[in-house]
């Protein structure tokens, strides 16, 4: 781990440099072996706990100011892991109410939450951007600019696709598109992924063009599957 020089480990140790007040804090639960080491379950509970940590919820043992933590494991005679973890959205955290018998914690802000993760149809728009810088040729088999609304479950997403001059992917709106299509996430992450195609949506109603409905169908062009999709094949 590198925590210390080699073979310093003992003065580290006595130090108190591993515990509550020192440079790092190991073990702020007291380990695997203070949860009885049930195998397969002492995975699960240091991700548990280096998340309550991060989050601000591990009361009495709370590690002040935590950022980032590490977890390190070996099981199956070889097998390892170290993963490191970070609190994506520290924005979220808001304390609880509090009272003698329950001290005050963060916990996370769901509703915000759900304005800051991005929906599954933001991965099709970044493939539509890398195929476009690595392909600039598409743009003459398409030949116009996109506006496409994307309805997710607590919010609309506008984004911009330049086929036509600049071969660009943006947020944004551009009253002066020449076609203007309007789909739910899931359905347009299908489309952009080879699952549906745009004359299926458009028959369902659960597509909504305007403007250029050639151009609509033009935008099967760029479809790209998923990592997901991709690694299947594999």
């Amino acid at each position: 781990m590198r925590l210390c020089p080699e073979g310093k480990a003992g003065q580290l140790v006595d130090n108190g440099d591993v515990t509550f007040g020192g440079k790092w804090v190991v073990n702020p639960s007291g380990g695997l072996i203070s949860k009885g080491h049930p195998l397969g379950a002492t995975g699960l509970a240091q991700c548990a706990e280096l998340c309550w940590q991060l989050r601000k919820m591990a009361g009495p043992r709370q590690v002040k100011n935590a950022t980032h933590a590490l977890q390190h494991n070996i099981g199956i005679g070889g097998a390892a892991i170290v993963g490191i973890y970070k609190l994506a959205y520290p924005q979220l955290l808001k304390a609880s109410p509090s009272d003698e018998q329950n001290p005050a914690v963060s916990i996370i802000d769901v509703d915000k939450l759900r304005t800051l993760q991005p929906m599954r149809s933001s991965a099709a728009f970044d493939r539509i951007s890398r195929t476009l810088a690595e392909k600039p040729s598409m743009m003459k088999g398409i030949g116009g600019v996109y506006q496409i609304n994307i309805k997710g479950p607590d919010r609309t997403e506008t984004w911009i696709v330049d086929c036509k001059e600049k071969g660009t992917v943006s947020k944004g709106s551009q009253p002066n598109a020449d076609c203007f299509i309007t789909a739910h996430d899931a359905d347009f992450a299908d489309l952009m992924e080879g699952k549906a195609s745009t004359q299926v949506l458009y028959m369902k109603s659960r597509l909504q063009i305007e403007g250029s409905r050639a151009l609509a169908t033009k935008l099967e062009q760029l479809q790209v599957p998923s990592g997901a999709q991709l690694r299947a094949k594999l």
